[in-house]
């Protein structure tokens, strides 16, 4: 994924918070209200968890994407990208991707080369490397780390200096796993250790240098998909379970609800709400999420919800809709940002 384009992006992470198979049919679509089965199996399996993408659409994509990796166990967070579009996207079929690369935070992926030692590379160059070098520090590819190595080769490295700060470059130099498995449990073993400052570091001092540090969420490159691999749509919002409101400025459920029609889809539409849409974390926030953990991880009823098809396409004919600029970018699609 990408930084804004007025930052400079060797120090953009503390930047931007200071300023399986597929195809077949599709699930079977439960009661409104009631999730599918598919879908907490999926958020419950910590080593594989539900697969989205936001600004995507129903109809398939015709290049790589990238897609976050949600589940109990881990923070909930997504792309906090700027306008409606990244606030809807697509749910995949639990096991119909196969990944071309796992990063355990957010990667800047637009901004990755298959130079250096990813030349030569087949795989997408969002699977690269950082187009850009930190002065003394060797650039990280493919991680050839356990979850455990990989938490001391990465807990607060690479580092560059800005001025006074000192600036924690994560998402810059952090080599991909081929694998989510790997990769969700390298997130998690990195997130827990977080919780403590290095040494001679003050908490204080470790909250600014997290800025640069874990991303609420993860970031996988997938190949091209076909609508087939599409198990439903969401909007996702940080408020309580709602119907779109005009006072929330809920645009983003008028371009999920035109997607799912241009579509002509029967897919059912979910509701993500309680989301945080942050970027970097405090130690307070760690703190929350590690006794959410021990209490068994985020519970699926409080966060999602299904949508009933035909009371959500309505959205499509109300003031909300209609006298706003949301349909000026309905089908926008990120790449990979």
């Amino acid at each position: 994924m990408q930084p804004q384009a007025a930052l400079v992006p060797i120090v953009v992470g503390i930047c931007m918070l200071l300023a399986g198979c597929g195809g077949g049919d599709s699930p079977s679509t439960p009661a409104p209200g009631s999730l599918p089965s598919w879908f907490t199996d999926a958020f419950h399996d910590v080593s594989a968890g539900l697969s989205v993408s936001l600004g995507a659409s129903p109809k398939g994509k015709e290049y790589p994407t990238s897609v976050t990796i949600l589940s109990k166990n881990l923070p909930l967070g997504l792309f906090l990208g700027q306008g409606a579009a990244l606030k809807q996207g697509v749910v995949f079929k639990p096991g119909s991707l196969i990944p071309s690369c796992a990063f355990p935070a957010n990667a800047y992926t637009s901004k990755r080369r298959n130079i250096g030692p990813a030349a030569g590379s087949t795989l997408p160059r969002q699977c690269g490397v950082f187009n850009a070098s930190i002065a003394g520090v060797a650039q990280e590819w493919r991680c050839q780390y356990t979850p455990q190595e990989y938490v001391a080769k990465f807990y607060d490295y690479p580092l560059l200096t800005a001025g006074s700060v000192t600036v924690w470059e994560l998402s810059v130099g952090t080599c991909h796993f081929t694998d989510i498995s790997t990769m969700l449990e390298a997130q998690q073993a990195l997130l827990r250790r977080c919780i403590t400052p290095p040494s001679n570091v003050s908490e204080a001092q470790w909250n600014t240098r997290l800025m640069g540090g874990p991303t609420f969420w993860n970031e996988v490159i997938a190949p091209p998909f076909t609508p087939k691999q599409v198990a439903g749509v969401f909007w996702v919002h940080a408020g309580s379970f709602r119907k779109p409101q005009k006072e929330h400025n809920d645009t983003q459920a008028c371009i999920a609800a035109q997607n799912l029609k241009d579509a002509g889809s029967e897919l059912p539409v979910f509701e993500f709400a309680n989301f945080p849409f942050k970027f970097h974390f405090t130690v307070d926030e760690l703190k929350i999420w590690s006794n959410i953990l021990l209490a068994g991880g985020f519970k699926v009823a409080d966060h999602f919800r299904n949508v009933d098809r035909a009371e959500f396409l309505e959205v499509l004919e109300t003031d909300l809709c209609k006298t706003t600029n949301a349909m000026n970018v309905v089908g926008v699609d990120v790449m990979t940002v």
